[in-house]
C-alpha cells in the first residue's frame, strides 16, 4: 500500500506530488499514453460509469478518463488525503476511501471498474479483482506489470542464461520499497479467472514504458539540452523494448486487459480490434447450468 500522506509531509514527496498536476511533464505522457488506450470503450459509450481503484495521486487516473472523453467517474484509494485536496480543487467530482480487497458498494454499481498499476501493490490481489469484478456490470480494466515467468519471450530465456552463467539467479519475484510483494499478470491467469465464473471475454492489449528518475519535472515540450537528452532516453527505451517486442525477442513489459462482465457488443469488439486489442473469446462451459 502506498501511503498518499507522505507527500504532504516529506518536502521532496510533496515536489513530486505536486508535479502530477502538470499535464504537460514527461511523466504525465507516460501514464497517459497507457490509459489513451481505453478510449474505443469510452468513445463507444462516454456516459457509462467508471469507478478507478489506487487512484489516490489526486485523481490523476480519473482525470485522464475525464480528458478520454469519459463523463461519470468515481474515484477511490484507501490513502483519501490528496483525493480530498482535488475534491476542493475541482481536479475530481467524486471520491470515497476504499479497500480494494473489501469494496463498500452494491454489486454491478458501476459499469466499468479501472486499476492501473495498484493490483501490483495488494496483498490479497485475486480477493480485490473478485471484488472489482463483482462491483462492475460491464467489466474491470487492469495495467499491470506482465509476468515474464508465464509470458516468456526469447530474450528472457538469453537474459536467464546469462545471469546463471555469472552465478545469478533471477526468480521472476520482486519487491518494492514500500514494502509489497510485486504481483505481475498473465493472460492465463487473466483466462483462468473469467473461465471459473462461466465468463468468455478476455481483451488483451500489450505495452512497453521507461521511467527515470525527475521525468516529473521535464517538459514535454521544452527544448532545452537536458530535457531533450530526458526525452530521448525514456522515448529511446520504449522504442528499442517495442522493437524487440516487435522482432518476437521478447514480450511487453506491461499488461492491459479487459476482463468483461458483460457479453461485449460486435461493435465494441471491432472498436477495440482495430486499436489493436487481442479478443480472446473463450469456449462455453457445456456442463454450466445442467441439472446432475
Amino acid at each position: 500500500m502506498i501511503n498518499y500522506k507522505n507527500c504532504l509531509i516529506n518536502k521532496k514527496k510533496k515536489a513530486i506530488s505536486v508535479s502530477w498536476h502538470n499535464k504537460d511533464t514527461l511523466d504525465y505522457w507516460r501514464h497517459e499514453r497507457m490509459i489513451n488506450k481505453v478510449k474505443p470503450i469510452i468513445n463507444y459509450n462516454n456516459k457509462a460509469t467508471w469507478l478507478t481503484i489506487g487512484d489516490g495521486r489526486y485523481g490523476s487516473d480519473g482525470n485522464i478518463l475525464k480528458n478520454l472523453g469519459a463523463k461519470n467517474i468515481f474515484c477511490s484509494d484507501v490513502s483519501i488525503e490528496l483525493l480530498a485536496l482535488a475534491k476542493k480543487k475541482k481536479l475530481i467530482k467524486k471520491y470515497s476511501k476504499q479497500n480494494a480487497e473489501d469494496l463498500t458498494f452494491k454489486s454491478s454499481t458501476f459499469d466499468y471498474v479501472f486499476c492501473k498499476e495498484s493490483f501490483h501493490h495488494f496483498s490479497k490481489p485475486y480477493l480485490a479483482l473478485y471484488e472489482m469484478f463483482r462491483v462492475s456490470k460491464k467489466g474491470v480494466i487492469l495495467i499491470e506489470p506482465s509476468d515474464e515467468i508465464i509470458e516468456k519471450g526469447f530474450f528472457n530465456i538469453i537474459y536467464k542464461f546469462i545471469r546463471f552463467l555469472i552465478n545469478q539467479t533471477n526468480s521472476g519475484d520482486g519487491f518494492e520499497e514500500v514494502g509489497n510483494y510485486v504481483y505481475k499478470i498473465s493472460k492465463r491467469e487473466m483466462s483462468k479467472f473469467l473461465l471459473g465464473m462461466n465468463y468468455r471475454y478476455l481483451a488483451i492489449h500489450g505495452l512497453n514504458d521507461a521511467y527515470s528518475d525527475g521525468i516529473e519535472f521535464v517538459n514535454i515540450n521544452c527544448n532545452k539540452l537536458e530535457s531533450v537528452k530526458k526525452k530521448i532516453v525514456i522515448k529511446g527505451k520504449i522504442f528499442i523494448k517495442n522493437f524487440l517486442c516487435w522482432i518476437g525477442i521478447m514480450k511487453p513489459a506491461l499488461m492491459m486487459c479487459i476482463l468483461f462482465k458483460d457479453i461485449p457488443s460486435s461493435k465494441l469488439l471491432a472498436l477495440l480490434k482495430y486499436h489493436g486489442w487481442q479478443i480472446n473469446e473463450f469456449k462455453k462451459n457445456p456442463f454450466f447450468n445442467k441439472v446432475i
